[in-house]
């Protein structure tokens, strides 16, 4: 079935670069960017049309596995995806390892979204 709008993602990181890589790899949905898990957190409440969530673990303040925890406590069907370079996968999570390879992490995303 067609889909009425562009997917949108959630991008929750504290490196710019790695926010830039995103909105690039993902030029064919709406990215929404946020620098940290209480920005983030404001976006799941705000924006209910975020279809998936993808969130670093390793961040000043809150880390990933915090805002994922929240997040669902808010909207428990919103898929979020952590990724980090510095710590290995949480068991039962779905995990991307940095650095991201343009192809790998689409392929995960797209997999959620059903596309």
């Amino acid at each position: 079935m067609p889909r009425s709008r562009r997917p949108v993602l959630l991008v929750v990181d504290d490196e710019p670069d790695i926010v830039a890589a995103a909105i690039a790899f993902f030029d064919d949905m709406e990215v929404l960017c946020a620098f940290g898990g209480q920005a983030a957190l404001g976006l799941v409440e705000s924006r209910p049309d975020i279809d998936v969530v993808l969130t670093d673990i390793r961040m000043p303040g809150m880390s990933g596995t915090e805002f994922a925890a929240r997040a669902r406590a808010l909207r428990p069907e919103l898929p979020v995806v952590l990724t980090s370079g510095y710590v290995e996968a949480p068991p039962g999570l779905t995990f991307i390892p940095k650095p991201w390879r343009r192809q790998g992490v689409r392929a995960v995303i797209c997999r959620i979204l059903d596309l």
